[in-house]
């Protein structure tokens, strides 16, 4: 826990040790579509939501730091993940972490 708090204190992130450990043992699976391009298909704000999706935040967490409402933080996260081609958030994570949205 304390590992934990100094690290989100640096400005990094914790991942929950399941998903960590899944994205580690398929990051060398192809997840959605090719990283630079699918990426650049993304709005500003839809780039936002990944990040803040892929950092961990519910949709209310994520609606709040924008100013939006969770509706349409739900609908920007869906949005980024049908132009991603993933289908859950573990995905989300791993596209995350290999186009170097996120770092570990």
């Amino acid at each position: 826990l304390v590992a934990a708090i100094r690290a989100v204190t640096r400005g990094g992130m914790v991942l929950d040790p399941e998903i960590a450990r899944e994205a580690v043992q398929e990051s060398g699976a192809p997840v959605g579509t090719d990283a630079p391009d699918a990426y650049d298909t993304l709005t500003d704000r839809e780039k936002q939501v990944l990040k803040l999706v892929a950092e961990g935040r519910s949709n209310k967490e994520v609606a709040e730091l924008l100013g939006i409402s969770v509706k349409t933080a739900m609908s920007h996260r869906e949005h980024v993940m049908t132009k991603l081609g993933v289908h859950n958030r573990t995905e989300l994570i791993r596209f995350a972490l290999r186009a170097g949205v996120i770092h570990t």
